[in-house]
């Protein structure tokens, strides 16, 4: 194994451990998405992506601004069929508007009636006049004919919105036009940055595609006709293919967490971009809209979901009887922002990733933090880096960031190693004779071979010692 590789690797879990836990009342712990340390949308052990089942059509259904809504039937999330009743616009002012319509329509009609009463009149009465007077009958007669050919106009363009506001009036109740779910609705008609928004918008049902994103560090592994293996959370038996039809690189999500295998300040130089991605399934037998999935892309390889592999250093061990296996648990996030100690089940141990298969007690959707033994129960959790209270020495002193460009961890001197080999120590020069394995760790002891000592309870990769003489967490 890569020598830098390992040193890299133990550089940054130090400065995790350095920064990331205290059991100060006021001290935030920093906690990391177990999906962006596995890798389920992030560079880790396994190319694999967090995915959702959404629909390629969404029909939007606009709101008419000038009628006021009475009820509305449906609610985010909620499943519809064709021709259900969405919402319903308020009919009494409509009734009103068209009774006031048809009044002026049965006045323009009585208006267009007395002219065309004048008109006869007055082309009987020339018929006697004198010839003198024939031109001002012509001229009185063309008036009145003007005259009731704009009113019989006006009659016409009033027959129109009577007819409109009839049609309105019987289709006050607003019905869905597809069977789908209800994804969103907008009383305000804006979205949150101020943009024009649907008042209802409904994902068709039975047209699916699969919804990944993809961190701009490892855009190049998904480009459109990529062919990619979908498998379910719950049951990773279940497995779908199908190919990357988008990449859409317009969509832009801002990512601040943590880079892998190290903890970066959230600021616009150290901040990731990430992009949706979208797959065209070949099958969508047996999925469902807004199932969780995992993508990964497909090599020709027929097998199942590898499960999660979490990088060692995460994963602590209680003390236990020879004869009993160690407990192994890690510490995460319990939902309301304090740290507990979570119970996992391990699997299989992978030599190359130094990961374990977490079999049980963690998903893709919890948050952990690097194990160091400050890190208590109840103790503060924040996702947010910026908030972090960096750890001390015991003097008050906080300790200097590393130069991870150097790859090293501080020494007592506050200097930095350029390279650490395992079982390094800060201070010391711990090597492996050449020729010699690195030994594989095993259960209830430390990650790597040490010169101090530790306890499985501990959790601890290395010797122990005090943090200002650069331990790795033990």
């Amino acid at each position: 194994m890569s020598k830098k590789w390992i040193a890299a690797a133990l550089s940054a879990a130090a400065l995790l451990g350095l920064w990331g836990c205290s059991n100060e009342p006021d001290t935030m712990v920093y906690v990391e998405n177990v999906g962006e340390i596995t890798g389920y949308g992030s560079i880790a052990v396994n190319d694999k992506f967090a995915g959702v089942v959404v629909s390629e059509q969404v029909t939007e259904i606009q709101r008419d601004t000038s009628r006021q809504v009475s009820k509305l039937y449906v609610s985010e999330g909620q499943d519809v069929n064709q021709g259900d009743v969405l919402f319903e616009y308020d009919s009494e002012a409509l009734q009103l508007e068209l009774e006031k319509q048809e009044l002026e329509l049965e006045r323009l009609q009585q208006t267009s009636s007395t002219l065309q009463s004048q008109i006869t009149k007055l082309t009987n009465e020339q018929k006697k006049a004198s010839k003198e007077d024939q031109l001002s009958y012509d001229i009185e007669i063309s008036s009145k004919q003007a005259e009731k050919n704009e009113n019989d106009y006006n009659i016409k363009v009033k027959q129109k919105e009577i007819n409109q506001t009839k049609t309105t009036l019987a289709n006050a109740e607003i019905l869905s036009p597809i069977a789908g779910r209800i994804v969103s609705i907008s009383e305000s008609g804006m979205d949150e940055y101020g943009n024009p928004k649907a008042y209802i918008s409904i994902q068709k049902t039975g047209s699916y595609r699969v919804k990944g994103t993809i961190n701009e560090m490892n855009l190049g592994t998904i480009t459109e006709g990529t062919a990619m293996r979908i498998t379910s959370r719950q049951d990773p038996e279940q497995m779908w293919t199908g190919v990357v039809t988008l990449v859409d690189l317009e969509s832009t999500i801002q990512d601040s967490s943590s880079m892998y295998y190290g903890v970066y300040p959230s600021d616009e130089m150290t901040s990731t971009s990430k992009y949706p991605f979208y797959v065209e399934l070949d099958s969508a037998e047996g999925l469902m809209l807004g199932q969780h999935v995992y993508l990964e892309v497909n090599n020709g390889e027929i097998g199942t979901g590898e499960g999660l592999w979490l990088p060692e250093y995460y994963i602590c061990y209680e003390e236990a009887p020879e004869e009993e296996t160690p407990r192994a648990y890690v510490w995460a996030d319990n939902g309301k922002e304090r740290l507990e100690k979570r119970y996992v089940t391990l699997g299989a141990y992978d030599e190359l990733s130094m990961a374990y298969e977490i079999l049980d007690g963690l998903t893709v959707d919890d948050y952990i933090a690097f194990p160091d033994e400050t890190c208590v129960e109840g103790a503060s959790a924040t996702r947010d880096y910026s908030k972090v209270t960096p750890a001390t020495d015991g003097t008050g002193e906080e300790f200097a960031e590393p130069d991870l460009e150097n790859g090293g961890l501080p020494v007592e001197d506050g200097a930095w190693q350029e390279e650490l080999q395992p079982g390094d120590v800060a201070g010391e020069d711990v090597s492996i004779p050449a020729g010699e394995d690195i030994p594989e760790p095993t259960l209830g002891t430390p990650a790597f071979p040490s010169s101090g000592s530790g306890t499985a309870s501990d959790g601890n990769m290395g010797a122990t010692n005090a943090a200002s003489s650069g331990n790795l967490g033990g």
